[in-house]
This record gives C-alpha cells, structure tokens and sequence, in this order.
C-alpha cells in the first residue's frame, strides 16, 4: 500500500539510534523529530509505522525490536503521592516575575522543536536557558555537537524570544 505524506497530530521524537519514532515523554526519547503540525514524509510514516500522524501504538513499532513501552512499566511522575503544584489547573506562571515570588523560567525543553538530547547539546554549546536562545542569531547559530536533520533556528530562536517577551 502507498502511503502519503502525513501531518503529525502530536511531538514525536526519534531513539537514541534513530531506529524508532516515540511520543514526548518516552524514556527513550533523544532527538526531537516533529511537533504538531508538521509534515511528514510518506517514506518515514512507512519506515516508523506512523498512522494519523502519531506515533505507532503497541504492536505496531517499526524498527525497534519491540513495540513501544513493552516489558517496561513506566515510572509515575515525580508528583505522584505528594502534593499537587501550586499552578495544578490554573493559569501558567507567569515568567517575568513580579508580585507572588518569582517563577522558575522556561526550560529549554519548553521550546517546540527541543528535546532532552538538544537541550543538552544546547548546554554545550553555551546556550545554557531560555534567554541565551533568544540572544541567538539564527543565521550564526552556535555549533552543536549533533542537530536533529529538520531543526529550525529561526522557528526555535523566535519561540525562545516569546517566551521571554523579546518578540520583536
């Protein structure tokens, strides 16, 4: 059957040995591949088992050895048991600070288009918050160690400038 090239419905990063495409959280997770909206190739959506433009559910992963999540149980997030967070079903904190104390700033990971394996090639190459990507000139941007095949400069420099009210 030919498939044709699909819009992704959710973020999608690829495995360490870019052999299998996971959802965003995946302990598996190394290289951010697709956010939402993005256009994927028909050959990948064939490769990577990729339907309705999400990621391939158990027994359907392509290329990995095992479907996704099998034989591991997933860890409960960190909050589970313990208190719920101050901002748990209200409005997202706002960044800037002000009255209220002071808010954690933006991980680098909130960027669409950043996953855990970037961030850190990011660290690495001395873009080390939300702040510092603002500050980079996509037509210079730093060198990193390995950059995901589709990763956007300008689309991930303007996010980080949002985020941090430096929108121009």
């Amino acid at each position: 059957m030919t498939q044709t090239n699909q819009i992704a419905a959710q973020r999608m990063f690829l495995n360490a040995g870019k052999t299998a495409v996971l959802a965003e959280g995946h302990e598996d997770a190394a290289f951010f591949y697709a956010g939402k909206g993005d256009e994927i190739p028909a050959t990948a959506c064939e490769r990577f088992g990729i339907v309705d433009g999400k990621v391939p559910t158990k027994g359907r992963a392509k290329a990995s050895g095992k479907a996704q999540g099998e034989g591991k149980e997933k860890a409960p997030p960190a909050n589970k048991g313990g208190k719920t967070p101050a901002n748990k079903g209200g409005e997202k904190p706002d960044n800037k600070g002000g009255s209220g104390g002071e808010a954690k700033p933006a991980a680098l990971t909130d960027i669409d288009g950043i996953g855990p394996a970037t961030a850190k090639a990011l660290v690495a190459a001395g873009v080390a918050d939300v702040a510092a990507l603002a500050a980079v000139d996509p037509a210079s941007p730093p060198q990193l160690e390995k950059t995901p095949p589709n990763f956007d400069w300008a689309a991930v420099v303007a996010a980080a400038k949002a985020q941090t009210g430096d929108a121009e």
